[in-house]
């Protein structure tokens, strides 16, 4: 039974909701959380965000953002191995913005704001999994193709207003690779989407009987 090579990153975005002269606004920050980066074999990425870094001077936190706000969010994954790759992100939402409200309320809302990220051609959310799975394959480290971004910006929607004083959400980014090598994922349908990596245990690269 083949050990499959395979690396998480994981990467947060918080948004914090503040009040000014009767008008929501909020700041947004973001931080690469690397102890959360696993590695398996010769296999690694690296999950960065360049132009949003540039955009905050490093300090990771933009201020004054209004519902409706289109905010550059460029979550990028780059394969820093020697081996290429298939990547996946998951992106998860949460923060006390969603306290006290009822199951259905907050996926109302919660996919609200995840329709609002402008996700890049070439990724596709699974309806498998709910997975965003990248189609092509992450060339090896130095090569052209070992990078890709899967957003590049986030709108805030526009009908969210003053119940988000006090309160945070966030959106929480989580890339997966796996080598390429050997390994066929899983298509949909129409044979050509990927939507899954199969029983592959994540953690150990090993299928799972």
């Amino acid at each position: 039974m083949s050990r499959k090579k395979i690396t998480v990153a994981v990467s947060s975005v918080l948004l914090a909701a503040l009040i000014c002269v009767g008008a929501t606004l909020a700041w947004l920050s973001s931080e690469a959380r690397t102890t959360n980066v696993v590695t398996i074999g010769d296999v690694s990425i690296e999950l960065a965000e360049p132009q949003f870094d540039e955009l905050t001077d490093g300090t990771k936190h933009i201020s004054d953002v209004v519902p409706g706000q289109t905010v550059t969010k460029d979550p990028t994954v780059t394969n820093t191995g020697s081996h290429p790759v298939y990547v996946r992100a998951t992106v998860t939402i949460g923060g006390t913005y969603f306290d006290g409200m009822t199951d259905e309320e907050k996926t109302q809302y919660q996919a609200e704001l995840e329709n609002g990220l402008h996700v890049m051609d070439g990724w596709v959310k699974s309806p498998v999994d709910n997975k965003y799975y990248y189609q092509n394959i992450l060339a090896a480290d130095g090569e052209e193709g070992s990078s890709s971004m899967i957003f590049d910006k986030v709108t805030i929607p526009s009908t969210w207003g003053n119940e988000l004083v006090g309160k945070d959400i966030i959106i929480d980014i989580q890339a997966e690779a796996i080598q390429s090598e050997y390994f066929t994922p899983v298509y949909g349908e129409d044979q050509t989407t990927i939507v899954s990596f199969g029983n592959i245990d994540m953690q150990t690269g090993v299928p799972v009987e």
